[in-house]
């Protein structure tokens, strides 16, 4: 097994050198760097991990995980316990990890909070959303300084983010296409209920226009018709399902692609009492687990939220630590549930 000092040897370079490529820092040049790199692979060499360890120890490392308020949706409790739990794991590497919540309070003294949290850590991670006068100033911050960040949940391609946890959501939109078409058919009327259209929420308009290209590229039979955005004020969302269930052409599925707290399946569940109409969710919670027992969901697609809460972290920390930066995507896998393999 080969030693930095053989590998410095083998390539005419100094000891430092190779130090400097194999923790990606300090300045190497190109062909130098792909020099080093050829001949560790060559000679296989394995780093210390017993030094490494030590050296982890020793720099004290201190993150920061900033998470959405609680109950902002249901689906980020998963999000957090997935930072949680990756947090109690880093301690065993020295690292200290702050979790800290985005407040709705969108104030000057809130934006302060978080920005002086954030000068106290080596790297940061935070949910991909332009909220300004919080996240905004949080990657203003990172970026004119330097310190490393990484997104959650959504990207947001014209940041200098160090990688981004998410899911495609193109993807998922193109994935409940095909999903409606295998349970309504590919001649069917399908209808959308979403919290995010007024407020043009990306995750929910990214996954709708995805879902009707989808539509008019793979299933031209099919039809939209109609669209209503979820409230959570009873009344209004009750009128906009029996606008949905009370037309001539009653949908042959629903899709709900943000489902706020799932109390629109509900509503459905009182108009259409045999559960007749499918209908196809986003994401799954301990509240969804009941309407799949009783019929009123169909199916839900899934998107990894315990990952995009620790992937993060440990992203970052592999950075911070041994130098490995990690690709500008990482993509969330995507699946179907349905009532036979919910747990």
């Amino acid at each position: 097994m080969a030693t930095i000092k053989e590998i410095a040897a083998a390539t005419g370079v100094s000891i430092g050198t190779v130090d400097r490529v194999l923790h990606n820092r300090g300045r190497v040049s190109e062909d130098t760097r792909q020099r080093v790199l050829a001949a560790m692979e060559q000679m296989e060499y394995q780093p210390n991990q017993a030094a490494q360890g030590l050296a982890v120890l020793k720099k004290k490392l201190r993150l920061l995980a900033i998470v959405p308020y609680p109950h902002q949706h249901p689906f980020f409790d998963d999000v957090i316990r997935g930072v949680e739990q990756k947090a109690a794991e880093l301690e065993s590497y020295g690292v200290e990890t702050k979790i800290a919540e985005l407040s709705i309070d969108k104030s000057h003294d809130n934006t302060r909070r978080l920005l002086r949290l954030a000068r106290q850590c080596d790297g940061l991670t935070l949910m991909g959303a332009e909220i300004k006068e919080s996240t905004s100033a949080l990657m203003d911050f990172c970026e004119e300084t330097g310190k490393p960040y990484v997104l959650f949940n959504r990207d947001l391609p014209k940041r200098n983010a160090l990688s981004c946890v998410a899911p495609s959501l193109e993807r998922a939109g193109q994935l409940a296409a095909g999903l409606s078409a295998l349970i309504g058919g590919r001649k069917a009327g399908v209808w959308i209920f979403s919290e995010g259209l007024s407020y043009t929420d990306m995750s929910a308009v990214n996954r709708t226009e995805a879902f009707l290209k989808e539509l008019e590229l793979r299933y031209p039979d099919m039809h939209l018709l109609g669209m209503s955005e979820i409230t959570l004020q009873e009344k209004k969302d009750r009128a906009e399902v029996q606008r949905a269930l009370g037309g001539e052409e009653k949908p042959d599925v629903i899709y709900i692609d943000n489902p706020a707290d799932y109390s629109i399946c509900e509503l459905i569940a009182e108009l259409d009492p045999e559960h007749l109409i499918p209908v196809i969710t986003n994401d799954l919670i301990e509240k969804q687990l009941p309407l799949f027992e009783s019929g009123i969901i169909s199916a839900t697609i899934c998107q990894e939220p315990e990952r995009q809460g620790a992937q993060p972290l440990e992203l970052l920390f592999r950075y911070l630590a041994y130098g490995e930066v990690p690709p500008r995507n990482c993509l969330c896998e995507l699946s179907i549930r349905i009532l036979q393999n919910m747990r």
